[in-house]
């Protein structure tokens, strides 16, 4: 990777506390909502994790300026500092909803020195970090990059400095 330029990166998983008919409420309907909750904790926690290994693999393209979740509010914060390893700073949103926490994230994370701001959703426990250096790596082609979903959604979101405010208006409309 000689020569690969090396970002100035802020990443932000965007997650709720795995609260009992909180968190993963439509497979809670099938399998119980306290059987949700901990499959959810896992999947938030093995995603930490796969982030967190990551980064301290040399070679990457990722220099880490803040590492956050962004949560629905402090309840959820308080519950998920007690499951959540120091490293990670957990945000309430200012904001409400899923586009509210994006865009909070692109403004904290541009406001802390970033050229790129991550966000990755909480439960994509089997993405390769690979994926998240090589979205970073195509922002230097586009301003921001998706990463896809087989149901039409994403569960990543990389955006360049140069999008700037118009990231967080672009999600809030």
């Amino acid at each position: 990777m000689a020569g690969a330029r090396i970002w100035r990166t802020a990443i932000v998983v965007v997650a709720k506390a795995p609260l009992a008919g909180i968190a993963k409420t439509r497979l809670g309907v099938e399998i119980g909502y306290a059987e949700a909750a901990r499959l959810y904790e896992a999947f938030l926690l093995d995603s930490l994790q796969t982030i967190d290994t990551g980064l301290v693999a040399p070679p990457s393209v990722i220099d880490v300026v803040s590492r956050g979740i962004s949560c629905p509010d402090e309840s959820h914060a308080s519950a998920l500092t007690a499951i959540v390893h120091p490293s990670w700073s957990i945000v309430p949103q200012r904001r409400n909803g899923l586009m509210g926490a994006l865009a909070d994230s692109f403004e904290d994370g541009f406001a802390a020195g970033a050229d790129v701001v991550v966000v990755i959703d909480a439960d994509s426990p089997g993405l390769p970090f690979s994926h998240v250096e090589e979205c970073v790596r195509l922002v230097d082609l586009h301003q921001a990059v998706l990463g896809p979903t087989l149901d039409g959604g994403y569960y990543l979101i990389a955006v360049h400095r140069d999008l700037g405010q118009r990231a967080a208006e672009l999600v809030l409309g």
